[in-house]
């Protein structure tokens, strides 16, 4: 288990839901020593209309992800990779060697919860579909964090994140034409290009560094960065995200 989580929103069956994950467990898995999946399904307490957790749920929750991590066996037992809240339950999933004795540790941990309502169940996942498959982000939602991630950097520094000014933007491309399509379709979007640099020995030697003024909220963020992703993307190459100054005005 890392120290990298965060959150992301989705849908789970039309149903709005949000994913808490290990973002870095990923570079390891799948780790032959738990090839097993365990499910955790807890009921809530008092979920809110559209069926994500109230402040009762949460500080109950905590509690009990605190107990299943501190129970006997620890990390050695089975590994926490992360959770789903959505239509008024939480889906917490585990990778575990044992999984018969992880559910003996689970029962006795939820006795001593028993105003929640749970099931556990188990799966042989060797590839650890469960969090390749389902938990896991995709680079899209990725971007999404880490757009957060930076607004709340910006925010830390008293950025309002109200006033528009220059925002750098960087992506990279297997080849120079990819990269001068690029150019081409950004520069047509109103953002002016800078560097052009070439990185040998890379997957994707061929960078580009351009900018445009904007307000850096983190919707307006969202929005531009998914659509400068899916630009890249569609030319074989990376967005690789945005930086700028702090405006305290």
């Amino acid at each position: 288990m890392s120290d990298n989580w965060d959150f992301y929103f989705t849908t789970i069956n039309n149903k709005p839901a949000s994913i808490f994950v290990d973002l870095d467990i990923g570079r390891e898995a799948p780790l032959k020593e738990f090839p097993h999946t365990l499910h955790i399904f807890l009921k809530m307490l008092a979920p809110r209309p559209d069926g994500f957790p109230g402040p009762e749920d949460y500080e109950a929750l905590a509690k009990v992800e605190d107990a299943l991590n501190d129970a006997p066996g620890g990390d050695r037992a089975a590994i926490y990779v992360g959770r789903v809240s959505t239509d008024g339950h939480f889906f917490l999933f585990f990778f575990t060697a044992a999984p018969q004795e992880m559910i003996v540790r689970v029962n006795k941990v939820m006795a001593r919860f028993p105003d929640f309502k749970f099931v556990t169940g188990t799966k042989e996942e060797p590839e650890w579909d469960a969090y390749f498959k389902f938990l896991a982000p995709s680079d899209r939602d990725r971007r999404c964090i880490a757009n957060r991630r930076v607004c709340l950097q910006l925010k830390k520094q008293g950025d309002p994140l109200t006033e528009a000014r220059v925002i750098d933007h960087f992506a990279h491309f297997p080849t120079e034409s990819a990269r001068a399509a690029f150019v081409k379709k950004i520069t047509e979007l109103g953002f002016a290009v800078g560097h052009l640099h070439v990185h040998e020995a890379t997957p994707r030697p061929f960078s580009v560094e351009f900018t445009r003024r904007d307000v850096p909220d983190l919707d307006r963020m969202d929005e531009i960065t998914l659509s400068l992703h899916d630009l890249a993307d569609a030319r074989e190459g990376f967005y690789d995200g945005w930086g700028t100054v702090v405006e305290t005005r």
